[in-house]
This record gives C-alpha cells, structure tokens and sequence, in this order.
C-alpha cells in the first residue's frame, strides 16, 4: 500500500503470492523491486503499478540489488543461482556456481562487480557478463551477509562460523575478524570506508577497524541482534535486536537511545538519507518511524504479517517495506513532514506562550524548553 503518514491509503503493490524478503530502491529512486519466495522479482514504479514479473527461478529469492545505473537488478536464489535482469523484465545471465541458497548479492560501487553470499560458505564474485571472477572460501559455515566498502577495493563477509572475513578483489582474504561468540547476521561499512559493524546472535554488535582490530564491543541487547546500520554521516549506529528495540551507539561504543515500542523482534532497520530519522520493520506487522533522539514519530500500520525489509527512497521521501503478507507497501514521507509544518505553525503560539505546554510538546516543534 501507499500510504501518507497522517494515515490516509493511498496504494498497495499486490502480486505476490508468498513472503516477500526483499525491497530495494533503483538509485534514481524511480522504480522499486522486491523479492518473494513465490519464486519472483516483481519491479514496480512509484504510482504502485506493477512494471515487470522476473520469472525464472525455481524457489525463493532472498536478496535483490539495483546495479548503480539502474539499468540491471540482481537477485539471489535458495536456487543456488543467481540472475541477471534487465529493468524491461529480460533474464540477461543466470550466475551458476553456488551449490547452495544465495542469502545476499551486492554490486560494487563502479557497478562491475557482484558479490554473492551463499549458504555454500563461500562467496563468490562475478562481472556483469556473467563471468566467475573470484571465489572466497575461508568461512567454515553459511555466508549470510556480503558488502563492499564505499571504494569498491574490499568486500566483507559475515558468517555462521561467527566470523567477519575481509577480502581483497582478486580473492585474497586480508582479515579474519574473530570475537562473535555465536553466528553473524549482518555486516556493514561505515560512509568512510575505515569501520565495519557486524551483528550476531551472541547479542552483541562489534565495530572493527580495516586491519582487523576489534575497536568496540556494543553491549546492551537480550537477545540476537539482526540488523546493523550507519547513519550517513558514519557517526551513529543502529542495532535491531529480537529484543524487540533498537539502540543507537556513538563510534566510541557509548549507548545513546534505546528505541522501545515494539511488540516483537526487530528484523530490519534503515536510517534516512538525510540521517535525521530512522525506519524500522519488526514481526509486530507495523513500521515504526523513529528521530534520533529517541522520540516515535509515527507508527505505519497496515501490514499483516512481519514486515521482513525495509528501505528509503534515495530522495528520502518514501519507505518501502515488505512483508510476510505477501505485500509491498509505500508510505509518502512528504505527507508527514507537510502536517507536522503546519500543525506547528498552528500550535506554535500556544506552545511559546501557554505555562501548561510541556517541554516535552515544545520539543516535538522544535521549540526551545521553558524553563
């Protein structure tokens, strides 16, 4: 569906027949794809309509990618294939190598590369034509999670053997990181390239440096943490947790919010292009927009079933999510950001001027506190 943030519907992407895991964003933020374990692609454009089914995998697809041109979406198999789409719907390559799911793919940032993760324990890297360039073998277990640095020159890698492996593009592994004490689910790079996050199901989050050394250990969360991300100026990280919150940390490991509200595990986390806010999906069926200083802007509800991925628009003004109800759904930003201009322009009298307006209504207007 698509929805404004002051709750009117407005559209909802139907089609698929069966979970959908994945939603991604074409960089020009003009077309969105998701991946459903119906065994399709489906891409769409802003206006809710359907645009192209990808058909041609024989099981779920768990991971989708826009190349940075927007011209060719990646999408990763429990197949153990991977395939090449271009956006009118043609299959231009299927990447077989794997000999079990692919769980992530990511292209590089020059967009000639592609890396994909497997449940094969290894990862593999292949040009756009389809060629195997490389495969990284290292890891002991599943590969669940793959990312390239903001250079293209590293990638790293997040396993089930409770490592973080870096990897050079000829296939050199550069580091082994070694701390987890149980499997990792997700890896990152900050904005700058210097520092990577990964989450584990030992409840923790580590930060790392390039070379390997352990800089921080994020305490905090009772349960698995899932999602990990940077905020876009790479000075704040979120960590989704089955915990059912999120909590956001300083480069230097000091907790600084600890987001609460949901009532089940958090499975996907994304902050906004601007940095200013923060989406997060959980198995409670909604989405919860948060700030960054800990305050609940809005609860986008709609959803019947756990909401698996997340994603902002690159323009910021739309969050995609998708769910277990085999539904995508988009939420217009813009709607929110009008109605609270304009409610403050409203209230902004009453709120300077009225002795019973408290702190905590001045600050959601950006009003300084009466003391």
């Amino acid at each position: 569906k698509l929805w404004s943030l002051d709750g009117k519907e407005l559209q909802t992407l139907k089609g698929h027949s069966d979970y959908v895991y994945s939603v991604a964003f074409s960089l020009d933020g003009k077309y969105l794809a998701s991946a459903s374990a119906d065994n399709t692609v489906k891409s769409w454009n802003l206006k809710g309509e359907e645009l192209q089914t990808l058909k041609g995998h024989s099981a779920s697809i768990f991971s989708v990618a826009f190349s940075p041109d927007g011209k060719t979406i990646a999408t990763g198999s429990g197949d153990n294939t991977v395939k090449l789409w271009s956006l009118s719907g043609k299959e231009l390559r299927t990447l077989k190598g794997h000999s079990a799911s692919i769980y992530s793919v990511a292209f590089s940032p020059d967009g000639r590369t592609i890396a994909t993760a497997s449940g094969d324990k290894t990862v593999k890297l292949w040009s756009l034509n389809g060629q195997e360039l490389q495969t990284l073998k290292g890891h002991s277990d599943y590969v669940r999670s793959v990312a390239f640095s903001p250079d293209g020159k590293t990638i790293v890698s997040g396993s089930g053997d409770k490592t973080v492996k870096l990897w050079s593009l000829d296939g050199k592994e550069l580091q082994t990181l070694k701390g987890h004490s149980d499997y990792v689910f997700s890896v990152a790079f900050s904005p700058d390239g210097k520092t990577i996050v990964s989450g584990s199901g030992d409840n923790t989050a580590k930060l790392w440096s390039l070379y390997g050394k352990e800089l921080q250990t994020l305490k905090g969360h009772s349960h698995y943490v899932r999602s990990v991300a940077f905020s876009p100026d790479g000075k704040t990280i979120a960590t989704g947790s089955w915990d059912k919150t999120v909590k956001l940390w300083s480069l230097d490991g000091k907790e600084l919010q600890t987001l609460k509200g949901h009532s089940a595990s958090v499975l996907s986390v994304a902050f906004s292009p601007d940095g200013k806010s923060i989406a997060i999906g959980s198995g409670g069926n909604n989405v919860k927009l948060w700030s960054l200083d800990g305050k609940e802007l809005q609860t986008l509800k709609g959803h019947s079933a756990s909401v698996y991925s997340v994603a902002f628009s690159p323009n910021g003004k739309y969050i995609a999510t998708g769910s277990w109800d085999s539904t995508v759904k988009l939420w217009n930003l813009n709607s929110f950001d009008e109605l609270m201009t304009k409610g403050c322009d409203w209230l902004r009298d009453y709120l300077v001027n009225n002795s019973n307006a408290t702190n905590e209504e001045r600050s959601v207007c950006g009003i300084e506190r009466k003391m």
